[in-house]
């Protein structure tokens, strides 16, 4: 079974980081917000939740670190992954 393919429309919510591996390769990291709307009884768009995601992005990392700046309008597509640490001896 392999893992869930994603995608995500939203927007950035800072300026992309690139960063390298200890062997050197290249991976640019970013946040993107993406909202769900929907229309009120008086017909105007409201947001009803907005969902933060957390990006790894392997491929054409350089390119992606100056061209993802906060605030663009990015599509997303990709494999999920999720993750547990420990902070301060408490799992997250």
């Amino acid at each position: 079974m392999s893992l869930p393919y994603i995608v995500i429309d939203g927007r950035a919510v800072a300026d992309a980081e690139l960063k390298f591996t200890q062997s050197g390769r290249a991976f640019a990291k970013f946040r993107v917000a993406a909202n769900d709307s929907k229309k009120d009884e008086s017909g105007n768009w409201e947001t009803t939740e907005t969902l933060f995601v957390n990006v790894t992005a392997w491929d054409d990392a350089e390119r992606i670190a100056t061209e993802v700046t906060r605030g663009a309008g990015v599509t997303v597509a990709g494999k999920i992954h999720e993750r547990e640490y420990e902070h301060n001896g408490e799992k997250r």
